[in-house]
């Protein structure tokens, strides 16, 4: 504030001094006309008159051209600094670029395809939508020829903070279901749990509650049996052209709140038999949550029920489209607010 002061003073002092002179030369050279009329007796008088002026004017002029050159060189200096700058911030926003890029190939690269879920369940679909380059929202599949289990996962935050909590939660599960063969989803999201709050020591921290919403699935297609568990998400399951839900337990996956509070955190174990034509679904928070339309609402669980219901005639294929183009009409100019996935199976 005190630079900018000083700097608008000079621009007032230069101001000031060309005026002065301007003025000063202008009332000189009128009094030597008036003076001119006059006899030849004044005639020193009048060339004192007219050096005044000029004595006046010449330190005028220089401090004007000190002080023009004063400024130049001060906006040559801070030209340099933006300079500077703006190529050091450009550095690091390319290097940070690059860091963002690059994990956003490592966890691709451990990420389920829908081409490799379409191998076992045909009639399905993932829509995946991240909010950043890098998501908090991620699918997990494991299938051994005997057992399919799929999940969709939602973890804390998005972005860079969101795909770390990922990271966490992709191996946890990796070490629950295929190293100690755990697979029945209730017993899975609670060793998913015990295993968030031990690695984030969340047990030293009361208020802690970092950790994910998971929707579990374990299918079993000789059975035609779909065996569910939720932290804090449901599945839908539409038969014969009505949907029902199955309702997850009302508490995440990690952090110590309910503990606190007394409650135990042990997830409900569901089993659902299905028919041929029958599909479940089970997503994130991330869609009924986006707000946007003509008010500028959430989109809600009670319009994503009505889409399901209304094109259950249509291939997985074509109703992944419907989803994904109604949730960008319903978005329209607003930011997407959280990460997405949904996941479709018809059986």
């Amino acid at each position: 504030m005190n630079k900018l002061k000083s700097t608008l003073g000079d621009y007032y002092a230069l101001v000031l001094l060309g005026v002065s002179g301007l003025f000063a030369m202008l009332v000189y050279f009128t009094t030597i006309f008036l003076l001119l009329d006059l006899n030849a007796f004044h005639f020193s008088f009048k060339l004192l008159i007219i050096l005044i002026p000029c004595l006046v004017a010449i330190p005028i002029l220089r401090k004007s051209n000190h002080l023009i050159k004063k400024h130049i060189r001060n906006d040559k200096f801070k030209n340099e600094q933006l300079e500077a700058a703006t190529k050091e911030f450009m550095y690091l926003n390319n290097k940070l670029t690059d860091s963002i890029k690059y994990a956003e190939r490592i966890q691709k690269s451990i990420l389920p395809s829908q081409d490799l879920i379409r191998q076992t369940f045909p009639k399905s679909f993932i829509l995946y939508k991240a909010k950043d380059v890098v998501s908090g929202d991620f699918p997990w599949y494991f299938n051994d020829g005997n057992t399919a289990i799929i999940a969709a996962v939602d973890c804390t935050g998005h972005g860079v903070q969101g795909s770390m909590m990922s990271m966490i939660g992709y191996f946890l599960l990796k070490q629950i279901v295929e190293a100690s063969f755990i697979h029945q989803p209730g017993s899975i999201l609670d060793c998913l749990h015990l295993g968030v709050v031990t690695t984030l020591e969340q047990q030293e921290n009361r208020d802690a509650r970092d950790g994910m919403d998971v929707a579990i699935c374990n299918i079993s297609l000789d059975k035609m049996e779909v065996q569910f568990a939720g932290a804090h998400r449901s599945l839908y399951y539409v038969h014969n052209g009505k949907l029902d839900q199955i309702k997850g337990n009302s508490f995440p996956i990690g952090g110590t709140v309910h503990a606190k509070k007394g409650i135990s955190v042990k997830f409900t174990n569901n089993i659902l038999k299905v028919t041929p034509g029958d599909a479940i679904y089970f997503f994130s928070d991330g869609y009924p949550d986006q707000r946007g339309g003509p008010d500028g609402d959430k989109f809600m669980n009670k319009r994503i029920k009505e889409l399901l219901v209304e094109n259950q005639h249509l291939s997985m294929q074509e109703q992944r489209q419907i989803l994904e183009k109604k949730f960008l009409e319903w978005k329209g100019t607003q930011d997407q607010l959280d990460d997405v996935i949904f996941i479709g199976i018809q059986f």
